[in-house]
């Protein structure tokens, strides 16, 4: 029971994820690449991350393409390989919330989201990410 009030009082605390998304945007490490906007993306994908894995409705019910997460054009992402990582485990983080929640709905990826992740596997130097 302890937990759970705990629980409830951090996320009420929690900024709104459009906030965070919003934030995130603002700093985006492909647009304007820099060790402060590197440093910020990483926190705030932490952030996206523990929230994903500990309360996965909230990113459900999230009304965002995650997707957009990727910068446009695709090209871009090769140049911030950080941003990268941080990018791409939480993305693996939402989809593994989404898939877990779709599985009790039949959902499918929106194939704008299946294209762009097969832009950035092709288009990836490196044959694993670790």
């Amino acid at each position: 029971k302890d937990y759970n009030d705990v629980a409830r009082a951090f996320i009420t605390r929690l900024p709104d994820i459009q906030t965070i998304l919003a934030t995130r945007s603002k700093f985006d490490p492909f647009v304007n690449p820099s060790r402060r906007n590197t440093i910020l993306n990483g926190l705030l994908c932490g952030v996206l991350s523990a929230i994903s894995k500990e309360y996965p409705d909230i990113i459900v019910a999230t009304n965002f393409d995650w997707i957009k997460l990727l910068p446009e054009p695709i090209s871009l992402f090769r140049k911030a390989t950080l941003a990268q990582l941080q990018i791409l485990k939480l993305l693996g983080e939402i989809l593994r919330c989404k898939i877990g929640h779709s599985q009790q709905r039949a959902g499918k990826p929106s194939p704008r989201t299946c294209r762009i992740l097969l832009e950035v596997a092709v288009s990836a130097s490196q044959e694993s990410v670790y």
